[in-house]
């Protein structure tokens, strides 16, 4: 890992559970993984950070903004260092401007692609159909933030895994979300999932503020990580509306806890649905019309409506009810699936 300051740190905590537990877990099996965290103000002077062959170098466009990954990829073979690949975290709005610090990359997306073909693999969160020289990598939950990233070398790095919760049909709350109520100053598709969640308060559990806390920005009514944790895995259905990016920690949170994500549909040139289901498309949910057998054949990890409008419309469906407990082991399924690809193709990168 490179990072700019001890206050970004919190920015590459927030994945490195999920990526040495689970996304490397198969190259963990096959050689020792370390770990390095290495300091990199901005302006960084790459020619004094170390850098080893072999490596999968971890760049996170909040911890390290203005970054060029050309630059590394430049440095590694000054160096003669061999078998360095790139995994490009956090970087969630690529359509952005050059001038947004967090997204924004000089020259826009075709210089960023062509930084990515420097690299003989990259692997990067989120989907884009404007960038290419890379592969999807999922982004996974952010509630088991590592508290302290190692400043020196950590060897098998030990970490359990999470527990999913109850069966479905065996949890209080039909459906669940926690979040700012206007995170980034607001989104369209925030304020339309809470304006459907009005009518639906015997339904469903909204609790505003952040849940997780974003790092260093401290909620305005704060859940606890455990708090959390506990509703979601009291849940049947998570709620989660796109921020960012319309791939968000709360469906892998959902996911993890055994909740059943439910989302609109996103955008085609920046759908996860490709990745997670073979297509951009997933048959929505539609009152009067939706079956098991539908939501089986789009082989997608979460439940896709239309409109927040058709939420009341699925909670309240005869058809959803007694298929509560199906749909989480399918959805359980899925994730496991879709993990074990993204770790196989992290051991053919890197073993």
């Amino acid at each position: 890992y490179y990072s700019a300051s001890e206050e970004r740190d919190a920015y590459w905590s927030l994945y490195h559970r999920f990526l040495v537990h689970d996304l490397l877990s198969r190259v963990r099996r096959a050689r020792p993984v370390s770990v390095l965290l290495d300091r990199c103000p901005d302006p960084c002077s790459i020619s004094t950070i170390a850098m080893a062959k072999d490596s999968l170098v971890v760049i996170n466009a909040h911890a390290s903004p203005r970054l060029d990954p050309r630059a590394y990829s430049e440095e590694f073979k000054r160096r003669g260092l061999s078998g360095a690949f790139l995994f490009h975290q956090n970087h969630e709005k690529p359509w952005a401007r050059e001038t947004d610090w967090r997204n924004g990359y000089p020259g826009g997306n075709e210089a960023l692609s062509a930084a990515y073909g420097s690299w003989p693999g990259v692997r990067r969160h989120y989907v884009y159909q404007g960038l290419s020289n890379y592969s999807y990598v999922p982004l996974g939950p952010a509630w088991h933030a590592h508290p302290h990233l190692p400043k020196a070398v950590v060897s098998q790095v030990d970490l359990t895994a999470s527990e999913t919760g109850p069966l479905a049909s065996q949890r209080a709350t039909k459906c669940f979300f926690a979040g700012a109520e206007a995170q980034f100053g607001g989104t369209a598709d925030r304020e339309a999932m809470l304006l459907a969640t009005k009518s639906l308060l015997g339904s469903c559990e909204v609790h505003l503020g952040s849940a997780p806390p974003e790092p260093n920005e401290p909620a305005a009514q704060p859940l606890d990580r455990e708090t959390y944790l506990l509703k979601l895995r009291g849940a049947i259905f998570a709620l989660a509306p796109a921020g960012n990016n319309p791939e968000t920690f709360r469906h892998w949170e959902a996911l993890e806890s055994g909740s059943i994500p439910v989302s609109v549909r996103p955008a085609r040139e920046r759908s996860y649905l490709v990745p997670w289901c073979g297509r951009p498309e997933a048959r929505p949910f539609q009152a009067k019309i939706w079956s098991m057998g539908d939501f089986i054949r789009d082989r997608c990890p979460v439940v896709i409506l239309d409109s927040w409008e058709d939420l009341a419309g699925f909670l309240h469906s005869r058809d959803v009810a007694p298929l509560v407990d199906e749909i989480q082991a399918l959805v359980q399924k899925w994730a496991r699936e879709i993990k074990e690809k993204a770790a196989i193709d992290f051991e053919e990168l890197l073993v």
